[in-house]
């Protein structure tokens, strides 16, 4: 057996091959997806930590629509951004029902929001499910070879044995280095979409109030039932 594990790849089978060859497109297209998502999630956090301090630091709805630190396209600013924008179409005062309806909308946001932010993950959950069965079939195939080189030799000795067993550990830990970061990343990202969706909604629960109670302006709304 070769010292290399390189050169013991590439002496195996095709099958063995084929089972490795689609781990490493798993692995590295969940580190895309991971080093993509990072970037994605650190750039949302830092429009929703702007937006939140411009709503701390202002009186009005309006104003705060006029800041420039109100993000249209992320998190926070786009659930604010889709309200006011219906808020400004609107002639009269803010009714219970016309609440009740800008708070559907809000939702509408907020789900179109959590869709977005959670792009891709889906692919993190497949390959953390299906790495491990795919590692699973080089092993198979690595002991079948293994028991096939025993009845070939008549001899159970370690040089019989060792090339099929090299190549069904190494596909075992093929599917193990594809599945592990998968799960660990995708738990992370989803419990990440989980909190700011928790977040969003109670900021559109609280926006709502505020229109009931001040109006964007920051004046009575002059709600009725």
């Amino acid at each position: 057996m070769n010292d290399s594990v390189l050169q013991m790849v590439l002496a195996s089978a095709w099958p063995t091959k084929l089972v490795l060859a689609t781990l490493v497109g798993f692995s590295v297209a969940t580190w895309a997806v991971i080093f993509s998502k990072w970037r994605a999630f650190k750039a949302l956090g830092s429009a929703d930590r702007d937006f939140l301090s411009a709503y701390q630091g202002v009186r009005s709805l309006n104003a705060l629509a006029a800041s420039s630190r109100v993000n249209p396209e992320r998190g926070l600013g786009y659930v604010f951004t889709d309200g006011m924008a219906k808020v400004r179409r609107h002639q009269g005062a803010f009714t219970n029902d016309w609440l009740s309806s800008l708070e559907r909308r809000l939702r509408g946001a907020i789900r179109e929001e959590v869709t977005t932010q959670e792009q891709y993950l889906g692919l993190l959950a497949t390959t953390a499910n299906v790495a491990p069965f795919i590692g699973l079939l080089g092993t198979v195939w690595g002991i079948i070879m293994a028991f096939r080189e025993i009845a070939a030799q008549g001899s159970a000795s370690i040089a019989a044995v060792a090339p099929g067993v090299a190549e069904a550990l190494v596909a075992t830990a093929a599917g193990l280095f594809a599945a592990i970061p998968a799960v660990v990343a995708y738990n992370y990202f989803i419990n990440n979409v989980r909190g700011r969706a928790s977040q969003m909604e109670a900021f559109a629960v609280e926006m709502v109030d505020v229109l009931h109670e001040f109006g964007p302006d920051g004046q009575s709304g002059g709600s009725n039932g």
